[in-house]
């Protein structure tokens, strides 16, 4: 993970559930495409937990992790789920400039696509992740899968000081913006879009032009976008190259009964976790079924949100995503 986080691996909640939700969303393109043979490539940080689930889920044995730092590919080395993964000491650049380089130098010799997840973390180094970005997706072929986490705290974007009206800090940190990613920024962003809802939003639209120069118009496709939170808010936008060849269609049908699907780049999700018990767990994924939303938020025993979201809201949530809650992380009590 570039730049890495301070808040421990095993804590944070919410990337622990996404990193879930990706992994069910390949899952679910296996009924579409067959992943067996792909590669799967991400920085993976020293505990390679996406790398454990997509190859206990999907058997892929084609796996690829690497890090600039020696210390963090040492540990890769030691947590790594099967001999064969590989471990490479690289940094994001080395490796977007030529993935199959990397590949083969690596020991991987042959391959049928290749599902990457860039994870980045500093919010000052935007450019340089919507760059790389760009560089890996020149490299991809038609049903290669891509996904992209970017920092997406407003609040942490350069330029805004404490002296600073709210629309000083504003103008600051949207200048800051468009000297970075001005390219790909839309004609009609204004600084009021750095929001905790907007911020995200312009993001994805980034991605999206940023995928366009790379690839030319609708070839990138939008798999799931979506945004959380363990201290600073993250965006993730996972996609599919589709060049459109005949012999190989990407037919998306049998997804659009996910709740996490985005079928346009407008589409992103919020995903909240609610540190819940198991005994918790297990009491709202059996009313879940039984009781309306609204009724379901008002009866229960405890406030699963602890006050950050109305009833209202809980249940407009738990009606909207009541699929995901068997991937709740259980923040077990200990006696």
């Amino acid at each position: 993970m570039s730049g890495g986080a301070s808040i421990p691996y095993h804590l944070r909640t919410a990337k622990m559930a996404d990193r879930s939700f990706f992994v069910e969303l390949l899952r679910r393109l296996e009924r579409v495409r067959r992943l067996d043979d792909y590669v799967y490539a991400s920085m993976g940080g020293y505990p390679m937990a996406d790398h454990h689930r997509v190859h206990r889920v999907l058997g892929i044995k084609r796996l690829f992790c690497f890090d600039e730092d020696p210390k963090t590919v040492a540990r890769q080395k030691f947590n790594k789920p099967i001999p064969d993964c590989k471990c490479a000491e690289l940094t994001t650049e080395e490796f977007v400039s030529d993935p199959a380089y990397a590949y083969r130098r690596a020991g991987i010799l042959d391959w049928e696509g290749q599902i990457v997840w860039l994870d980045y973390t500093r919010p000052g180094e935007l450019g340089q992740n919507v760059e790389e970005f760009v560089r890996l997706l020149a490299a991809c072929d038609h049903g290669d899968i891509i996904r992209i986490t970017l920092n997406a705290n407003e609040r942490a974007i350069k330029g805004g000081s404490d002296k600073l009206s709210k629309a000083e800090k504003l103008a600051r940190r949207f200048a800051w913006l468009e000297s970075e990613v001005g390219q790909y920024i839309p004609e009609d962003a204004k600084p009021v879009d750095l929001t905790e809802i907007g911020f995200p939003a312009l993001l994805a639209r980034i991605i999206r032009a940023a995928a366009a120069d790379a690839l030319g118009n609708e070839t990138v496709r939008p798999l799931s976008l979506v945004r959380y939170a363990d201290g600073q808010q993250m965006f993730a936008a996972s996609m599919i190259v589709d060049k459109g060849d005949p012999e190989r269609p990407i037919e998306l049908g049998k997804l659009r009964a996910w709740s996490l699907l985005s079928s346009t780049w407008s589409e992103i999700h919020p995903i909240k976790i609610a540190a819940l018990t198991s005994r918790e767990r297990d009491l709202v994924a059996r009313l879940v079924p039984s009781l309306r939303p609204e009724k379901l938020a008002s009866d229960l025993p405890f406030d699963p949100f602890d006050g950050t979201m109305s009833r209202a809201q809980i249940a407009e949530h738990f009606s909207k995503y009541q699929d995901l809650l068997r991937f709740y992380p259980d923040v077990l009590v200990v006696d």
